[in-house]
């Protein structure tokens, strides 16, 4: 008889439990360990974009992209853009300048060069969820009367899931850009074609 009254008694004591803690508390524990993925983005640098987000960047008159610099957050999957410009390699004006089509696919290679003998002054980018990965356009400007010259292309300028900080070396300009997309980092990897400029005789 004492028995029975325990077992009824441990019963009822489960019973309450139950309504009283519905959740399991190791399960609560875990999800508090959980890291949150922050959105916000550190300080140091203007931002062209946020997490998953698009851009369009565009230098002023008479420059050309000197910096190009990003982040990458696992936990979003992307990267934050920066950019900074630079006067040269000419004067020109907007009506010398157009921005190209897309230079690649989602989770493609991207090999861009500026047509015309150009230099590229704006880039472009729209995110897609689905993919994990950006698509990239770039505005090139051309003054017919001058040509690149010593061209060369850098090394990597970033490995995955690492920072990217590239800025073009003194009388260099920015005239392409290479990439290569990997799904198990959901990243991309960097180098760039750089050039010096020359009127021609």
């Amino acid at each position: 008889m004492a028995e029975k009254r325990f077992v009824k008694l441990l019963l009822l004591m489960m019973l309450f439990e139950l309504l009283i803690f519905p959740a399991d508390v190791a399960s609560l524990r875990r999800r508090r360990r959980r890291p949150v993925c922050s959105s916000q983005k550190p300080a140091g640098a203007r931002w062209v974009n946020n997490w998953q987000g698009s851009f369009s960047f565009q230098c002023s008159a008479g420059k050309s992209v000197q910096l190009w610099k990003s982040i990458h957050r696992n936990c979003k999957q992307d990267r934050i853009h920066s950019f900074n410009c630079k006067y040269g390699p000419v004067r020109y004006k907007s009506c010398d300048c157009t921005w190209q089509n897309y230079a690649n696919s989602y989770d493609k290679p991207l090999v861009f060069k500026c047509p015309n003998n150009g230099f590229i002054t704006g880039i472009r980018s729209f995110y897609s969820t689905s993919y994990q990965d950006r698509k990239f356009r770039f505005r090139c400007c051309h003054i017919k009367k001058y040509r690149p010259n010593k061209c060369k292309i850098t090394s990597l300028r970033n490995f995955w899931d690492r920072n990217l900080n590239y800025r073009v070396p003194h009388n260099y300009y920015l005239v392409g850009a290479f990439s290569d997309h990997d799904n198990r980092y959901q990243d991309r990897r960097w180098q760039f074609e750089i050039c010096q400029f020359g009127r021609c005789r």
